[in-house]
This record gives structure tokens, sequence and C-alpha cells, in this order.
């Protein structure tokens, strides 16, 4: 192994976790990190991988993924090509949320949502008395305004903004 073989594995490794990040933020195929299985990226089943393997297979997966959106076939993505593909992605990644959103939540396993069932959670939600438990700091059964305060900067920080503003400065 050269010096510089650590170096390229550290590059394609990098590659890989921007990929992957990018994936899960909705700008690559399908829904979260989509990652090829191991024996598939092992191009010479020696238990092992190269960096050469590894190219090889993210490009063959880049391929796939450009031939998919080329629904014209003239290998070249038009804007019109790009935005169908996109919307694509994002339809089945809202068919997959909305599915597993269903099963956690279908208390009477209908395969429908009731009212009933979505306001108590699947038994996980505010009426469950956990969550009113966890944000009452003080542990007197109330909340006061600072620990409503609290539960807004938490929502705040995981919309990604301030209090409420659902990450519009709002």
């Amino acid at each position: 192994m050269t010096t510089r073989t650590p170096l390229l594995i550290a590059a394609i490794a990098a590659g890989l976790a921007l990929t992957a990040s990018a994936e899960a933020r909705g700008f690559g195929h399908g829904p979260g990190v989509d990652l090829p299985e191991f024996e598939t990226l092992d191009l010479d089943a020696d238990g092992s991988l190269t960096p050469n393997e590894m190219q090889q297979a993210m490009q063959a997966r880049a391929q796939a993924r450009f031939d998919t959106a080329d629904s014209n076939g003239d290998g070249a993505l038009s804007s019109d090509e790009m935005t169908a593909a996109a919307e694509a992605r994002m339809a089945g990644r809202m068919a997959d949320r909305i599915a597993r959103r269903i099963d956690r939540l279908d208390a009477n396993a209908d395969g429908l949502l009731q009212i009933q069932e979505m306001l108590t959670g699947g038994g996980r939600g505010p009426g469950d008395g956990r969550l009113f438990q966890r944000l009452d700091g003080d542990g007197d059964g109330m909340l006061d305004a600072q620990e409503f305060a609290a539960l807004q900067d938490r929502m705040g920080q995981r919309m990604g903004g301030p209090r409420g503003g659902h990450g519009r400065g709002h």
C-alpha cells in the first residue's frame, strides 16, 4: 500500500459521506441514505473493497440515476427531466413516510387513521403524559412560563430557526 492509498480511501469515504448527506437531505436517490450492499461494491468478490471498486460502483449508480432521469434518452438532462425526477423522488419519500406514520399510529390496524388515533399518537403523544412530564422541569404538574419558553426554544431549534419560526425567522 503506497502512502497515497490511505489518502485516496479517505477521499472516497468523504465523498460517500457527502453523497449520503445529500441523499439524506433529499438530493439523492430514495429516502435517506441508500448505500449499496457490500457485495455489490466488491466487484471481484474478494471480501474487500478497493478505491477502484468503490469508484466504479459510484459511477455506475450515478449513470443509472442519470439514465432514469433522461426520459427522452437523448443523453442530456433538461430542466423538465430534472424536475420530474426530483418530483418522483419526493413523491416516493412522502409515500414511504405516510405509510410509516399509518403503521405507527393505526391502533385498530384497519389501515386508516381515525382522529382519535392521530390525537393519541399511537400511545406516544401528549395524551400519554410522558411528554408533559419531560416538559415539567420542576415536576410540579404544571408548566410555568419558563418551562414553556424552553419548549418553544427546543421547537425552534428542531425547526432550524428561532422560537417556532420554522426556520424562516418568524
